[in-house]
């Protein structure tokens, strides 16, 4: 396992180098007792990689290091193992290896990556974690990068609504980045994972940022972006989403807004709009063929309503509503609304606030 850690921590070789590589020895010991005179004789290689890596290699101390990913708990899997996520298998740049704290994503889960702008508006923020908490609740999961904004939000939405979250991180998985969020940081690993290409240890670097954003959309089935300039690395997620043809969705915003018009354009390309979070359920599932069955939740647990229910329930709000008005808006006859009025004050999601009104609880 040392030599496995060792090699998949080196970054000389690219992805595709590191995938020849162990292809040809089908053994990490004999990659790292191989010598330097033997690797020049291979093709695939590019000889001033080879000097470099045979460099570190030599200098590398390969006892304290997987001491210290044993300590912190780090796992790592590679190409080759039989759990390796086959939604990584069909991206551009495979990663070679991923490391990961906490957990790594089911193969059957359902993930949503949500991506947005770091100095996110006030609007992105309400309706991040809204639709976050939402997704979570309807029994999918929440993938973001853990950066400041909207990722945050993201991560902190599915949190809250007591589901499964992930991070993909652009530094090692024992590196928290931003430092601000080192409760996040922990909460993410007991509810998800922390994941990474790189090795431990990787400091945070402008340029791996990019790069990670592929596995973002990578592992997902569907990518929300959220708010996002002109030219952005939400935009970037998105290209590597329609490159690896998965679903996206894009938060709409005033055309004056600098944070709405990167989401706007997605949608001028063909985005689905995000209407409202319980219209975002409904067409992710269709979208999918996934089978929806709205939840609702309340202080006396969760609930699936059937549809008459739902309907007579979407029609309440914070201000008292008379049953002719629910009678109206719904188009159902006053004996159906009665009795799913009846129902939903059972359940505890409505409550009588006067003779014949009532108001959400």
């Amino acid at each position: 396992m040392k030599y496995k850690i060792w090699f998949c921590s080196n970054h000389v070789f690219s992805n595709k180098e590191k995938r020849l590589l162990f292809e040809h020895y089908r053994d990490f010991c004999r990659i790292y007792e191989a010598s330097e005179r033997e690797l020049m004789e291979l093709p695939f290689l590019r000889k001033e990689n080879i000097k470099v890596f045979c460099e570190t290699r030599s200098s590398f101390d390969l006892n304290s290091y997987f001491k210290y990913v044993s300590d912190e708990d780090i796992r790592c899997i590679c190409l080759f193992d039989e759990d390796y996520p086959e939604k990584l298998k069909h991206i551009h740049d495979i990663p070679f290896q991923i490391f990961y704290k906490g957990q790594m994503p089911d193969e059957s889960e359902r993930i949503i990556s949500i991506v947005g702008a770091r100095r996110c508006t006030g609007y992105g923020k309400s309706y991040t974690a809204e639709i976050s908490e939402l997704l979570v609740k309807n029994g999918l999961s929440v993938m973001s990068g853990m950066a400041s904004g909207i990722d945050t939000y993201a991560h902190e939405g599915a949190l809250k609504g007591k589901g499964r979250t992930f991070a993909v991180l652009g530094c090692g998985v024992d590196v928290c980045y931003p430092t601000k969020n080192l409760a996040l940081y922990h909460e993410i690993i007991k509810n998800g994972g922390i994941l990474s290409e790189y090795g431990p240890k990787t400091p945070p670097q402008a340029d791996l940022f990019p790069r990670r954003n592929r596995i973002i959309s990578g592992l997902c089935d569907v990518l929300l972006v959220m708010e996002a300039k002109e030219r952005s690395g939400s935009l970037i997620t998105a290209q590597f989403a329609l490159e690896q043809g998965k679903d996206i969705f894009a938060l709409p915003g005033r055309i004056c807004d600098s944070l709405s018009k990167g989401t706007n354009d997605l949608i001028a390309q063909g985005a689905g709009i995000i209407i409202s979070p319980k219209q975002l359920i409904s067409d992710i599932c269709e979208t999918k063929n996934w089978e929806y069955q709205p939840v609702v939740f309340s202080g006396k647990g969760k609930f699936n309503l059937e549809k008459e229910q739902l309907l007579v329930y979407s029609c309440f709000d914070f201000n008292s509503k008379s049953i002719d008005e629910v009678v109206a808006e719904t188009g159902l006859d006053i004996m159906t609304v009665l009795q799913s009025i009846m129902g939903l004050c059972d359940l505890g999601l409505i409550e009588e606030s006067f003779m014949n009104q009532y108001i959400k609880i």
